[in-house]
């Protein structure tokens, strides 16, 4: 999950980030620079077949998952038990 931010440790650190926080950076493309398969995707929906597509090759694959950095950790960690912590 790509949140541009060390996101549980950014949580922690409240309103004073230290070396936490970084660029923005599009892996997907970078992986294709280096000559694998790039994927990035946003949505939920799309996770999937995007790992499909990433394991269906004969090349190294990165699927870049973009996230909302200022979205709570909590959230983010489902399991099919429901929210990571929360069982």
């Amino acid at each position: 999950m790509n949140d541009a931010q060390l996101g549980m440790v950014r949580q922690g650190q409240g309103d004073q980030p230290i070396a936490s926080e970084f660029v923005r950076t599009d892996w997907a493309t970078v992986a294709r620079g280096y000559g694998c398969v790039g994927l990035q995707v946003s949505r939920p929906e799309d996770i999937q077949p995007a790992v499909l597509e990433a394991l269906s090759g004969q090349k190294p694959a990165v699927v870049d998952v973009t996230i909302d950095p200022k979205e709570p950790m909590q959230e983010r960690l489902r399991t099919p038990l429901g929210v990571y912590g929360s069982y």
